[in-house]
């Protein structure tokens, strides 16, 4: 093949991964509209500007079925403006994704095209690398310069393999969580090329000191080839995540302008992983994963209606992971474990089994007792009102019990979870099960 066919290959290769993305964001845009809509005709139809459904609407430009029966109105014109210019248009984002592609398109031809035709005057024709500051040094020349500008090449492109698939994920990511906008593009062009760049800095510095040696545990005297293909190994991690490249020039150059970080103050901030979650396994949360879900905190405050739209899981069943999130995140995994066992899974479990109208005192005090288990014993004896005796268990404060559940459930995440849970409760049926008469109907 020639040097344009080569050309030509690695241009294909480079577009077609970035073109497919935005073909499969308009399906995607379509797919959940649908959805939404149907999900506002059926259990949101007497309140569909409820603010949280307002928010998944604006996101996918769905309009409320008053104004899409009026096409001929003139507020349902305005109203499809409005949602028209909510959405990023395709072509803007073709636009913005114009460096992206050629930076992919530069990358592709040192990955793939032959190396003859890079940097020789052979049979390949043409030379597309030649002797510059960039890629060597300038009073190289003959075998020594070849050698150079091909080691340079493979760093370079090591280093774009690297930033290309993280890319990727970053960009599939956003077009599966509809988040796809010119940003996103340009954000992925300047890693691509940071990356390439920082890579080769690395290794045109670094290369061959004894400060890389001891870093990497070179053993001296180690052939020239192993060296490269630990080097290849580097360029691929800087390609990867840019700023392990940058720490370790700074390090180097011992160039001191960023705070240290504090190991012992993130040992107390451990995440807390979604598997703790009644339903959620492994194969489960890889899915979340892709929605920006990773720790508890995300599920707890994340919106149960797009949550359903955006993945394949069920409607309630979304509410029910939102719901014992948001208990988790207040009482923490062990306490929340241990209410499990008295049937107690989500938070608005807890607020009606403390909050509730005729709630015995006897019961509110047993959770109680297990919602401040963990307490120090100097802070649990401020609200303790009869002290543990051999006979008798310490008894707790009942207000102070009610008021600490009232601080737990007056975040905003709950009281958006309880709007909308009792608007689907008035669809399935407002009457409560039990007598209201009795302690166990809701607040």
């Amino acid at each position: 093949m020639s040097t344009y066919a080569w050309g030509l290959f690695a241009a294909v290769v480079a577009i077609v991964i970035p073109l497919t993305l935005l073909v499969m964001r308009e399906v995607i845009r379509r797919r959940r509209s649908t959805m939404l809509t149907d999900l506002l005709e059926t259990l949101f139809k007497d309140n569909p500007d409820i603010p949280t459904i307002e928010f998944a609407r604006n996101k996918y430009g769905v309009r409320s079925s008053e104004l899409r029966n009026a096409p001929g109105s003139e507020l349902s014109n305005h109203d499809s403006q409005l949602a028209a210019a909510s959405l990023t248009r395709t072509r803007t984002l073709l636009l913005s994704a114009v460096p992206y592609l050629l930076f992919s398109i530069a990358g592709f031809l040192l990955l793939i095209v032959p190396i003859c035709a890079l940097i020789s005057d052979g049979t390949c024709g043409g030379r597309l690398i030649v002797p510059t500051l960039f890629w060597t040094d300038e009073q190289v020349t003959g075998a020594d310069l070849t050698a150079k500008l091909l080691n340079s090449a493979s760093i370079v492109g090591a280093a774009f393999l690297g930033g290309y698939l993280f890319t990727l994920r970053l960009l599939l990511r956003a077009v599966m969580n509809f988040e796809l906008n010119p940003i996103t593009w340009l954000r992925s062009a300047v890693h691509l090329i940071g990356g390439a760049i920082i890579a080769l800095l690395l290794y045109r510095t670094l290369s061959g000191t004894p400060y890389l040696s001891n870093l990497i545990q070179l053993a001296p005297g180690a052939p020239a080839e192993t060296s490269l293909r630990l080097w290849l190994a580097i360029a691929f991690v800087a390609g990867y995540v840019p700023d392990f490249g940058m720490v370790t020039l700074i390090r180097y150059l011992q160039i001191n302008y960023l705070k240290p970080i504090d190991s012992e103050v993130l040992k107390s901030a451990a995440t807390v992983p979604i598997e703790v979650i009644d339903g959620i396994d492994y194969d489960t949360r890889y899915r979340l994963e892709e929605t920006n879900i990773v720790d508890i905190q995300n599920l707890a405050t994340a919106n149960p209606i797009l949550l359903f739209v955006e993945t394949p899981y069920g409607l309630y069943q979304s509410f029910d992971w939102v719901l014992q999130a948001q208990l988790c995140l207040v009482v923490g995994p062990r306490i929340f474990f241990e209410l499990k066992k008295h049937n107690i899974r989500t938070i608005l479990d807890l607020e009606r089994a403390v909050l509730g109208d005729g709630a015995p005192d006897a019961y509110v005090h047993m959770i109680g007792s297990v919602v401040f288990s963990d307490a120090a014993p100097a802070q649990r004896g401020l609200i303790t009102k009869k002290a543990a005796t051999a006979e008798t268990a310490p008894e707790l404060d009942i207000p102070s019990i009610r008021h600490a559940v009232m601080v737990m459930a007056d975040d905003l995440h709950v009281h958006r979870l309880r709007q909308l849970w009792n608007e689907i409760r008035k669809k399935l049926g407002e009457e409560w099960i039990y007598s209201k008469s009795s302690a166990t109907s809701p607040p």
